[in-house]
């Protein structure tokens, strides 16, 4: 067979290989700890143009949550079948929480290809990100706990307003929580329980997350306060706090106890200081109980007009904190410092969030803005996130007014 023959094979070959459009996915490392970052790594690239993908879709994984691309990416070269291909890389963090296989399906993305030199506008060309996935170790002795932080150094530390062991009746005792951890980003700590306490008013805070990178290095950080209000007199006892973390390198389990606080206090009422938890009831309590219950929905039959009202007060109450939050937002962008921008959005956000895993942009971003955006820019550029911001908010209002009326109807229909 001479060369012109075997040419003419292996050109059609060649030409085949070489698709407009290369999408790549990876994860490293390939076997984990239950709650050890995974970095998952797309790569796209264009055949002699410049791939890139506007929108990354919020990743749904069983067993595991995915935080977004941590910057605008990282630009990508190289030769395919002869071919000169160019795009971008992103880079997310998935932080494993139960053991065995953890896929990261197939994902339909849409993918923007710019032409050197064409001056043409982009063009938009329909591909999907590869499944893939890893495997997820349960660290020994940790299968009771759901949410676990594994790395190489953990920190926590904890202040307090007082170090008075004695105060009075109405007076405050704030306590301010740190937690630091290489590797982990400050989204992924879960968020610390203030078990309720009787005779105790227990007032959290909206919780502060940033991280740090440094030369590829990541260190995430998790505040968290709460004020502690004493309502009668008498000794109580708050409770320490036990947070546990796998060591990494020592593959080693840990737990790092934040004491807690015995404070005497004078000046009012005696209270019971004690956990609130369930126990035993007999018959005669549950015969004052029913009574009560009873004697209460009488009460609420005749108040219900002024109860009504104070239930739309209360409503127009809590819609206004979730305004006050967002109004620090608008002042922070007015300003254009980034920083102090990301964490009032963020505040905002942990404050309308009602599920179990951290507030996240992307996902919001993705259910109520409107139209095309780069969220990469957008979180470099306040004044321009403001508006986008503004429109997505007012669509999530709507939502939570129809989801009330939803709410409100369903008794009816089930019952």
């Amino acid at each position: 067979m001479n060369k012109w023959l075997i040419l003419a094979f292996t050109l059609p070959m060649v030409l085949q290989a070489a698709d407009p459009v290369v999408v790549r996915t990876s994860v490293q490392p390939t076997e984990a700890w239950q709650g050890q970052r995974v970095q998952f790594t797309i790569e796209v690239l264009g055949r002699d143009s410049w791939a890139q993908i506007p929108n990354i879709p919020a990743l749904k994984v069983t067993g595991a949550y995915v935080l977004p691309a941590e910057s605008q990416g990282v630009r990508s070269q190289e030769q395919i079948d002869g071919a000169s291909y160019t795009g971008q890389r992103y880079e997310l963090s998935v932080y494993p929480q139960s053991g065995g296989a953890i896929q990261i399906p197939e994902t339909p993305v849409q993918v923007s290809l710019s032409t050197f030199g064409s001056g043409t506008a982009p063009t938009t060309v329909d591909a999907k990100l590869p499944a893939t996935e890893f495997q997820c170790k349960v660290p020994p002795g940790a299968e009771g706990v759901k949410w676990l932080v594994s790395t190489n150094q953990f920190k926590a530390t904890q202040t307090w307003s007082s170090e008075a062991t004695e105060l009075k009746v109405g007076e405050a005792l704030k306590r301010s929580i740190s937690l630091t951890a290489e590797d982990v980003s400050g989204m992924a700590f879960q968020p610390i329980e203030f078990p309720p306490m009787q005779g105790l008013g227990i007032y959290p805070s909206e919780p502060s997350v940033h991280d740090q990178r440094d030369r590829g290095s990541l260190s995430g950080t998790r505040e968290e306060e709460v004020t502690y209000i004493f309502q009668g007199a008498g000794v109580a006892d708050i409770p320490a706090i036990e947070l546990v973390w796998w060591d990494v390198q020592n593959e080693q389990l840990n737990k790092v106890v934040l004491e807690g606080r015995k404070v005497t206090v004078t000046g009012g009422a005696t209270a019971s200081y004690h956990a609130e938890h369930k126990a035993g009831i007999d018959k005669s309590t549950w015969w004052w109980i029913a009574a009560s219950i009873s004697a209460f929905i009488a009460l609420c039959l005749w108040k219900r007009a002024t109860l009504l009202s104070l239930y739309k007060d209360w409503k127009r109450q809590g819609a206004e904190r979730e305004k006050l939050y967002f109004d620090r937002f608008s002042e922070a962008a007015g300003t254009g410092d980034i920083r102090h921008t990301v964490a009032a959005l963020m505040q905002w956000l942990d404050r309308i969030n009602t599920s179990s895993t951290p507030a996240q942009l992307e996902p919001f971003l993705q259910s109520y803005a409107e139209g095309e955006y780069d969220l990469e820019n957008l979180l470099h550029q306040p004044r321009e996130l403001y508006p986008l911001m503004v429109s997505a908010r007012k669509n999530w209002l709507k939502a939570e007014k129809q989801r009330v009326k939803v709410d409100a109807l369903l008794p009816k229909l089930n019952g």
